[in-house]
């Protein structure tokens, strides 16, 4: 009962505090889940998106596996405030209440701590223009609503159904190892790159991503450099879809997890017990791969 109670006075003290700062800055309109993922798989757009490590690496704080950079800072700051025809710009859609409703306690806790703490950052937003919902990569873990996340993942499977597809990813990210979650593509490449501080060799990054055929889908899971890239790759012509934690999502969306979990030969940054990992993958993950980016 003591515990109901403090949740329930440290949820209503928050709540106060974000009415609040909605009161005192303009909020930026985000378009939901769904809607973006219409965009994306309707109109063959790209995306990038921005969450809680973005907005640190534009104060310039390190996060786990990204050290502050000034150069990235001032990229990340240029991507947000650019607007480029067929680039969405992901941010969470946390920024009223009702947006927040199907998320978790710690998830609403989380989210309008981050309001309050970071607000210069998130209340900057250039207004006047359509942001789209960064979270359709998150679509597990912190929702309460566990159902709504079968017709996300469902809706992300769309984009890449039959596409030639080449993922951008950290060497221990491992997308789709031991799963089903690109088993629709209809043909998978991969570009491996460093598991931490990937911005340092961005341009070797870029470059070597620039040679694949613009007719092929880019999806990038590297942290805030895959910021960047999807912006940058756009830019040079390829539909490229920022896809951040998706597969550790489907992982413990296929297991039912109620909370982060280590998946064996995958690396799980949020937790420090990583489980089992393996240099070897097998025979199909390694013919996969097209280049490594070191």
């Amino acid at each position: 009962m003591l515990r109901k109670i403090k949740r329930f006075v440290r949820i209503s003290i928050l709540y106060v505090w974000t009415r609040l700062i909605n009161l005192i800055y303009k909020k930026p309109r985000v378009v939901d889940d769904l809607k973006t993922l219409d965009e994306i798989i309707n109109y063959n757009k790209s995306i990038t998106r921005y969450g809680d490590g973005e907005i640190l690496l534009m104060n310039m704080k390190n996060i786990k596996f990204q050290m502050a950079d000034e150069t990235l800072a001032t990229r990340l700051r240029e991507v947000l405030e650019n607007e480029r025809k067929g680039l969405l710009v992901g941010i969470p859609n946390i920024f009223t209440l009702k947006c927040m409703r199907w998320l978790t306690y710690d998830s609403k806790i989380f989210w309008q701590h981050q309001l309050i703490e970071q607000r210069e950052i998130w209340y900057s937003i250039p207004k006047g223009r359509i942001y789209y919902d960064a979270c359709i990569t998150r679509p597990y873990i912190r929702y309460s609503n566990k159902q709504h996340s079968k017709q996300i993942f469902d809706g992300l499977k769309k984009i890449w159904n039959n596409r030639e597809v080449v993922i951008v990813e950290g060497v221990y990210s491992r997308l789709g190892l031991g799963n089903d979650l690109f088993a629709n593509t209809s043909s998978l490449q991969r570009i491996l790159c460093p598991a931490t501080n990937a911005f340092s060799v961005y341009d070797h990054i870029l470059d070597t991503t620039s040679t694949v055929d613009k007719k092929k889908l880019i999806l990038i899971s590297l942290g805030p450099t895959a910021t960047v890239l999807a912006y940058d790759l756009h830019e040079r012509g390829y539909q490229a879809i920022d896809l951040g934690h998706i597969d550790l999502e489907y992982e413990w969306y296929l297991r039912g997890a109620m909370e982060r979990v280590a998946i064996d030969n995958k690396m799980v940054n949020e937790l420090d017990n990583q489980g089992v990992m393996d240099e070897k993958t097998d025979d199909i993950f390694e013919s996969q791969v097209i280049a490594k980016v070191f």
